[in-house]
């Protein structure tokens, strides 16, 4: 190891479902059953199960909106909340905008839900999704490369740049910060936001 990590707690190790747990869930559509699977501590197990019910319409998105009000008992709600981006529900729409709304979500929890509103067209969605992106790092979630990436597909890579270039969030201030310094001309506020950096 180039770097001495004592003190750093390790990384939490979650043992990868069997393949056929994951073809067995992408064949089922019990949605009592899928709804379960949404349950299970594996981030795998529950993005696969989510995605299925997201799948199968308005039953299924409904499903997982009705998930969203017991965010805080599931072990894993973050692949569950990656897949409103794929809702076309208005029903379950309404449900994850009546969750974003709360002003106390974990950052992690608010950033995929404003993320996949503004996706929606809820372009008043941004500020929260770049204010959960700036929020200190908090558990096991830190913002990563494919974050910055869906972020900047839904809004203007600059815009994000100036918000982001002070994140405590690696892969955003290092993309923001490298935005902001390939600009030829730059705004007051990018220069404030390199400064900030």
């Amino acid at each position: 190891r180039l770097v001495r990590l004592d003190g750093v707690p390790e990384a939490r190790r979650l043992e990868a479902p069997p393949p056929a747990l994951l073809a067995a869930i992408r064949a089922t559509t019990d949605l009592d059953v899928l709804a379960a699977w949404c349950e299970d501590a594996r981030p795998a197990v529950v993005g696969e199960a989510a995605l299925v019910l997201a799948a199968l319409g308005a039953a299924g998105q409904r499903r997982l909106g009705a998930l969203l009000d017991r965010l805080a008992a599931l072990p894993a709600p973050i692949p569950i909340l990656s897949t409103i981006l794929l809702w076309d529900d208005p029903a379950a729409l309404a449900a994850a905008r009546a969750v974003a709304a709360s002003p106390d979500l974990p950052p992690p929890w608010q950033f995929y839900l404003s993320l996949s509103l503004v996706a929606h067209g809820d372009a008043d969605a941004l500020p929260r999704a770049i204010a959960a992106a700036r929020a200190p790092a908090s558990g096991d979630w830190f913002f990563r490369r494919e974050d910055w990436d869906a972020l900047v597909a839904v809004s203007d890579p600059v815009t994000c740049a100036v918000a982001l270039a002070y994140s405590p969030h690696h892969h955003a201030y290092q993309r923001a910060v490298g935005l902001l310094l390939a600009m030829t001309r730059h705004s007051p506020e990018a220069i404030e936001a390199l400064r900030r950096f």
